[in-house]
């Protein structure tokens, strides 16, 4: 089986487009097999899902995730192979919606350069007893941080 989770936003009230196909030694796994799908939300509710299948052995469904938050699906596939043996197979996805969600993002970058507050406050750290003494215990090597530090807050 392979099953995968697609989604038109990241936003709340995107659509998740959800999709699995059934293989047997590479052929498809044609009206042997049902998937369905247990959708955990945000919140920790959880609501199932039967996929249909288009006779091919693709299975498919959606769901609208209004919730902001993390969607844990669950994926599971019965059926049986050629020689009529039951069979059972399981894949578990992520999707996530948040508000702002389909806004561009900083450069990973941005918010560091420029703004040497972060750099004044990881220096004044750096040069605080405690903290020496807990990067010592982690054996981190004070003099290659703070050089380290220094280049990337120049």
């Amino acid at each position: 089986m392979t099953a995968s989770a697609g989604q038109n936003s990241y936003q709340p009230g995107a659509t998740v487009n959800l999709a699995a196909a059934l293989t047997e030694y590479g052929v498809p796994v044609e009206r042997r097999a049902r998937v369905e799908v247990e959708v955990e939300q945000p919140g920790g509710s959880r609501f199932g899902l039967s996929l249909t299948e288009d006779g091919t052995g693709q299975f498919a469904g959606t769901f609208g995730a209004a919730q902001s938050g993390i969607y844990r699906l669950t994926f599971r596939a019965t059926g049986g192979t050629f020689r009529g043996t039951a069979f059972s197979r399981e894949q578990i996805a992520t999707v996530a919606v948040w508000p702002g969600g389909d806004q561009p993002t900083r450069d990973p970058g941005q918010g560091t350069r420029g703004d040497t507050r972060w750099c004044e406050l990881v220096l004044c750290l750096l040069e605080d007893e405690a903290w020496q003494e807990k990067l010592r215990e982690w054996r981190i090597d004070l003099d290659h941080l703070r050089r380290c530090v220094k280049v990337i807050c120049r």
